[in-house]
């Protein structure tokens, strides 16, 4: 089955609507990367607090949250394909907001493993979501930048993470603790991870008021149930490999957002406020860059039918990957390693839209919510999860828990390596697919 060249028709294009919900759409999904993020930006008290190994606390960043995220999405994405989707948005913010507020509660690790992995369940069902809506809502040469819009969050988020924590954990008294009426002492990322999680139950209230728009395309039907499945093992060539190149990608950026703050803290001894206020600046504006980026080049494809050009950039990208984690045994200062990690906040936003996009492009619209189920599966479940477990993992056995950043450094080589290989010979095939199927 080809996909459809036109995701919504030029007459039926209302740009004002489709431009306000995916503002909207951008900023929940902004939300649910700071409930995300905000694990590494508090890692070291807590894990002081509850007495964490880095393994574990690599677990709790990545396996407990990306599992549960990868697997819950599969039948999300179906239901997704056939319910209200507005009202699926609605409920995942809700439980995610409602279960990062009880990682603040955690007493021990099993406690915070099960928040962690209530989060990811939440998550779920936002991003099947938020790309189904945009399919249906503009014309093809437009979605690029819709999906662009919608991936600055993960710059936004994280700036907002940083800066957010460094505003809380600096403001707490000398023994890191907030002293509040009825309760006494409470530990300062106790209250970081109350304050960030509870406000998104007013966001959950309003997305129940948006307007479901039209499907270009009926309710799934029983016989579409094969569908995705002689659908990818006809162009498994160009569909599942750039599917397993992206999940190195979102390993490497996964490793790298969830021990940054670590480095800096015990590398260079950086305290939270120094490091909140370096890295909100330099994840947003290289967040920005990267994404702008991403997002130009990629309408610019589009807008020449030259659609592989975003699997080429895709490679390019992972290469630039491989120089910074080389770069990474050489660092000598904390400015010098935020400059290093200054690509890696330009190259991931850039990945993580790209693919996205090219899904999107590429997919039927009655199959758009599984697809994308099926790649947040793939990517999350290994590379979100993996990516901060071999840090710590590396860490602990080579460098007997005393080379953090060259244990940063390894697995973004090797991430880099098998992404820019996969990506590269995903090329060819996307070239011909999208000559025989789109027009």
């Amino acid at each position: 089955m080809p996909p459809s060249t036109n995701p919504a028709s030029a007459a039926g294009f209302a740009p004002v609507r489709a431009w306000a919900v995916t503002l909207f759409l951008t900023f929940c999904y902004s939300i649910s990367l700071i409930d995300r993020f905000i694990m590494a930006f508090v890692a070291e008290p807590l894990r002081a607090d509850l007495r964490l190994s880095d393994t574990q606390l690599g677990l709790v960043q990545g396996f407990a949250f990306s599992i549960i995220y990868a697997v819950a999405g599969l039948p999300l994405g179906a239901a997704v394909d056939r319910f209200q989707r507005t009202r699926i948005v609605s409920a995942a913010i809700a439980v995610w907001s409602v279960m990062t507020a009880l990682c603040g509660l955690a007493a021990n690790f099993v406690h915070l493993l099960l928040a962690r992995i209530g989060v990811g369940a939440g998550e779920a069902g936002l991003t099947p979501a938020a790309y189904s809506l945009l399919g249906d809502m503009f014309p093809r040469e437009r979605l690029p930048l819709a999906s662009m819009m919608y991936m600055l969050a993960p710059t936004i988020a994280t700036a907002s993470a940083a800066w957010l924590s460094g505003l809380l954990l600096s403001a707490a008294g000398e023994d890191g603790t907030f002293l509040l009426p009825h309760f006494g002492a409470v530990a300062a990322w106790r209250i970081v991870l109350f304050a960030i999680g509870l406000p998104g139950l007013l966001v959950a209230m309003i997305a129940l008021a948006l307007r479901e728009p039209a499907r270009r395309t009926a309710v799934v039907s029983r016989q579409a149930e094969g569908e995705l499945i002689v659908f990818l093992r006809k162009h498994w060539r160009l569909h599942i490999i750039f599917m397993i190149g992206g999940m190195f990608s979102v390993l490497a950026a996964y490793a790298t957002s969830a021990w940054t703050p670590s480095v800096l803290s015990r590398e260079y001894h950086w305290a939270p406020a120094e490091t909140g206020a370096a890295l909100g600046s330099v994840t947003l504006i290289c967040g920005l860059l990267g994404t702008l980026a991403g997002g130009a080049l990629c309408s610019w494809g589009v807008t020449l039918g030259r659609d592989h050009v975003i699997v080429i950039l895709a490679a390019l990208a992972m290469t630039l990957e491989i120089v910074a984690g080389a770069a990474l045994f050489f660092v000598g200062t904390g400015e010098q390693f935020i400059a290093i990690a200054s690509i890696l906040f330009i190259t991931s936003p850039m990945l993580f839209m790209i693919g996205p996009t090219l899904i999107q492009l590429v997919t039927p619209s009655e199959l758009r919510g599984r697809m994308t189920a099926l790649l947040l599966f793939v990517s999350i479940a290994l590379g979100a999860g993996g990516g901060p477990v071999a840090v710590g993992a590396a860490n602990e056995m080579f460098w007997s828990g005393q080379g953090l950043m060259q244990a940063l450094g390894l697995v973004l080589i090797i991430a880099g390596a098998a992404g820019a290989m996969l990506f590269s010979s995903c090329v060819l095939p996307a070239r011909a697919y999208l000559r025989n199927y789109v027009a």
